[in-house]
């Protein structure tokens, strides 16, 4: 799971008097790239993953493995994840097998890694389903050629989103009495702090599908960005001190009260449109697919390919990548500047950033 120059725009500073932002007292900057420019796929990056059936999701994990979610078979061993190596591309196994036994899992998500006490790579997994978190050592599954998964421990109830944080902590955001609550646990799941997200007369139950967020975590900085799905901005908060602020990509922003309301029908579900779909995150970039077209024009692919957003962890919009490709997931290796990209063929694609970022 990973934004102060501007091109023709100078900053517009938002008081909240106004409520113009979704934030009770954030402030709000509206932001414009410092760049704007096409890029066009690696050619030289051609390999098709045979082991995976249907990519639906990608991440990379400490700039070596590179893990796609595979569409599930059915089969009563199937795994979740197929892994293969960033240096060569070679197959590694399957990871986090389907079921309710002692390992196994119903919906998990691996959000990032972590380096265990003795050094190894780890997964950080949660799954809603069964409320919990598991790490995936990494190190210990190739050698010893089997799935080592231990739980970390219980999560909240309606936990939407769970993060690895510094010092073996963990970050989740969870819905509790019509409030959205970013928390930080311990590895025992005590709770440490706790922060509001959203105000009092922000309904976040009745329009949770309209509030999600792609949750980025710099643990150096302890920062989390929250990129919103159905309003073009980011939220930052200051995992330490709850200060938050914002930035906004597009000036409707200020219409997140409207994004608020009940929908009338299903045609107007599938007329809302969706800013971002999918973020990615290094120690400097927060990098998102943007593709600011309506729920129906997701849902058959149609409309113009998406664009793809890089912030600092300042709120500054660095790039404004123009691509072809119907991307709609990615995941970025910091070392080498390269971006992965999977689009909604299921096919994976590679941007090289190097000569930009």
């Amino acid at each position: 799971m990973k934004y102060l120059f501007y091109c023709t725009m100078s900053v517009l500073l938002i008081s909240s008097c106004g409520r113009n932002n979704i934030i009770k007292d954030a402030p709000l900057r509206l932001v414009s790239p410092n760049n704007v420019q096409r890029i066009a796929i690696d050619s030289t990056f051609n390999h098709d993953f045979q082991e995976t059936l249907f990519a639906v999701d990608i991440i990379t994990l400490e700039d070596s493995v590179m893990l796609l979610y595979d569409a599930l078979t059915g089969s009563q061993d199937e795994c979740f994840y197929k892994a293969y190596s960033l240096s060569d591309f070679s197959y590694l196994g399957r990871y986090c097998t389907h079921g309710r036994g002692d390992g196994e899992f119903l919906s998990p998500d691996l959000s990032d890694s972590f380096r265990s006490e003795n050094g190894n790579i780890c997964g950080y997994i949660s799954d809603i389903m069964q409320s919990s978190s598991f790490s995936l050592d990494f190190t210990c599954s190739l050698q010893e050629r089997k799935n080592v998964v231990e739980k970390i421990s219980d999560l909240p109830d309606n936990t939407l989103y769970a993060f690895p944080y510094r010092d073996s902590l963990q970050f989740v955001m969870s819905v509790d009495n019509d409030r959205m609550l970013c928390r930080v646990l311990d590895r025992n799941a005590a709770e440490l702090v706790e922060y509001v997200l959203y105000p009092d007369d922000v309904p976040v139950e009745r329009s949770l599908m309209h509030l999600g967020n792609c949750v980025a975590i710099n643990s150096e900085r302890g920062i989390a960005a929250m990129v919103m799905l159905s309003i073009p901005q980011i939220n930052f908060l200051d995992i330490e001190t709850g200060e938050i602020f914002s930035s906004a990509v597009n000036g409707k922003y200020r219409k997140w009260k409207s994004v608020l309301e009940t929908p009338k029908d299903m045609k107007s579900i599938m007329n809302s449109i969706e800013y971002y779909s999918n973020a990615t995150f290094s120690s400097d970039y927060i990098i998102a697919v943007y593709p600011e077209r309506t729920m129906a024009d997701l849902a058959k692919s149609s409309g113009a390919a998406p664009h793809i957003h890089v912030f600092d962890w300042d709120g500054n919009f660095l790039y404004d990548f123009i691509v072809e490709e119907n991307v709609s997931k990615i995941a970025f290796v910091s070392s080498q500047k390269l971006l992965y990209g999977l689009d909604t063929e299921g096919r994976i694609i590679r941007y090289d950033l190097s000569g930009i970022l």
